[in-house]
């Protein structure tokens, strides 16, 4: 009797709105790099915080060029939300 091989498809989707896989390798980076548990969650949060702005796990350039120019503009944090669902 012969077994059936599994079928699996290994292709995930690059434009996820599932960030914690992305941001629990970069924790786990920072932590290999020595930085304070209080460092490292600051820096996850405010990636996770980029990151859903740019609705991908794998940004480009221009949704860095996009956040940017909101931060510069002093916006707060609900302003730029709201920004982006216009522009999508």
């Amino acid at each position: 009797m012969t077994r059936k091989r599994l079928d699996v498809n290994w292709d995930r989707e690059v434009r996820t709105q599932d960030f914690k896989p992305a941001l629990s390798r970069y924790g786990r980076f920072l932590e290999g790099n020595g930085l304070r548990k209080s460092t490292i969650s600051s820096y996850v949060f405010r990636v996770g915080k980029f990151l859903e702005f740019a609705q991908s796990d794998e940004p480009q350039a221009e949704d860095f060029d996009s956040f940017q120019v909101l931060q510069d503009k002093k916006l707060s944090g609900s302003s730029i939300i709201v920004k982006n669902l216009i522009i999508v």
